[in-house]
């Protein structure tokens, strides 16, 4: 933004057009389908079944759960990038900011997008650009002011930030690597409950559709969505199926992730510079696991003059156990960053310490906070904390 800008400029503009079009999506339904030649309909639905739900209840810590780290309301130093959920919400309010400006997240696969258009579930399984992005959209945080003033209350369309991650290579999500996904097993020691699955309306509606091996597997898939209670026998009957599931699951958690971030930070008040990063994420899981981040960051040209910085960041998560309470699991996450800047300015060393409670499979709950050595952009300090609330959507899944 111009410092003469008027408040009602692009990023409210911007603000109105994200929100009014993801308010009119609903998280869509996913789907895997029929692959020829991976084994019959019933045992691909019993595979598939499996590993999304023979694996770790909580997700996995590389799951976006924050504002973009371009924003300053994130509890984040650096960008991740791994497995994207369809749909999840998150509210993160700063800890001593003058605004006291909350920010709210919006972020999604948009492969959900497209199913909804089509009235259809999306195929998350399936690759393309659509199945590796993920979008998030926020509004509010912090503004570049000085001093608050009671009578220049902020809206929520001051201040908003846009992010397109896209994973460049590689996954973490078991569901990705369904093609080799082939443990032996006999659907036969299901026993009554495959047959009670099989006996469902869900399968016998599919298979009155479709005869074949695509509509069984679109019939007991169905069926093992609605029936839970069923679903969980059936897999303790399967012992073999579950624990090849195990292993894929703490197989994939360890491998290489190359990903692409690019974010826009932008200002409707009136003051503030607008800012643009570009930033290459790479996930290492062996030897020890570690989030790599290398990226540029460029802020408005003001009076002919822009601030250039290049951005390294390097970080690990651990996922802690903890049985206390409600607590599923605690991932804690310690990261550190250097800023080289542009004109003279002096380059800035950063540190990040963040610490995630996954109260449920849906819930989780964030505390962080960044320091650094002198204030990172105009109008913030050198400390900073965050806290914050993350919900995620769960899509059906086969």
């Amino acid at each position: 933004m111009r410092l003469d800008a008027p408040p009602a400029s692009r990023a409210r503009t911007s603000a109105g057009a994200l929100f009014a079009a993801l308010l009119l999506v609903t998280p869509a339904a996913v789907e895997a389908r029929f692959l020829p030649g991976q084994g019959s309909g019933i045992e691909q639905a019993l595979r598939d079944y499996a590993l999304g739900h023979a694996t770790s209840p909580a997700p996995a810590p590389v799951i976006r759960n924050g504002a973009p780290s371009s924003n300053p309301a994130s509890p984040s130093l650096i960008d991740r990038a791994g497995a994207t959920d369809a749909l999840w919400v998150a509210l993160d309010q700063p800890i001593g900011d003058l605004d006291g400006a909350r920010a709210y997240t919006l972020g999604f696969c948009p492969l959900v997008l497209a199913g909804a258009r089509r009235s259809q579930a999306p195929d998350l399984h399936a690759g393309g650009a659509l199945r590796r992005a993920a979008i998030r959209a926020t509004l509010g945080g912090p503004t570049q002011r000085f001093e608050f003033r009671g009578e220049q209350a902020l809206d929520l369309g001051d201040h908003v930030t846009a992010d397109l991650s896209v994973r460049l290579l590689g996954s973490r999500e078991p569901r990705d690597h369904r093609r080799e996904f082939r443990p032996e097993f006999d659907p036969a020691d299901a026993g009554d409950e495959l047959l009670a699955l099989t006996r469902s309306a869900e399968f016998i509606a599919a298979t009155a559709r479709d005869s074949g091996e695509a509509g069984r597997y679109e019939g007991l898939a169905a069926a093992l969505r609605q029936h839970p209670a069923w679903a969980g026998a059936l897999l303790a009957r399967l012992p073999r199926l579950t624990e090849s599931a195990l292993t894929l699951d703490r197989r994939v958690a360890r491998a290489f992730v190359l990903g692409l971030s690019v974010s826009a930070d932008m200002y409707g008040t009136g003051f503030g510079r607008d800012l643009s990063a570009a930033t290459l994420i790479g996930e290492l899981g062996r030897p020890l696991p570690l989030t790599v981040n290398v990226g540029a960051r460029a802020e408005e040209k003001v009076h002919g003059d822009r601030n250039l910085e290049y951005k390294l960041g390097l970080g690990t998560t651990r996922r802690l156990r903890s049985r206390i309470g409600p607590l599923g699991a605690l991932d804690l996450t310690v990261a550190g960053g250097l800023l080289v800047r542009n004109d003279d300015r002096p380059n800035l060393r950063l540190g990040n310490v963040k610490l995630d409670a996954w109260l449920s499979p849906s819930w989780s709950a964030t505390g962080a906070v960044i320091f650094s050595d002198h204030p990172e952009r105009v109008g913030m300090g050198s400390t900073r904390g965050t806290v914050g609330l993350g919900y995620r959507f769960h899509a059906a899944m086969p």
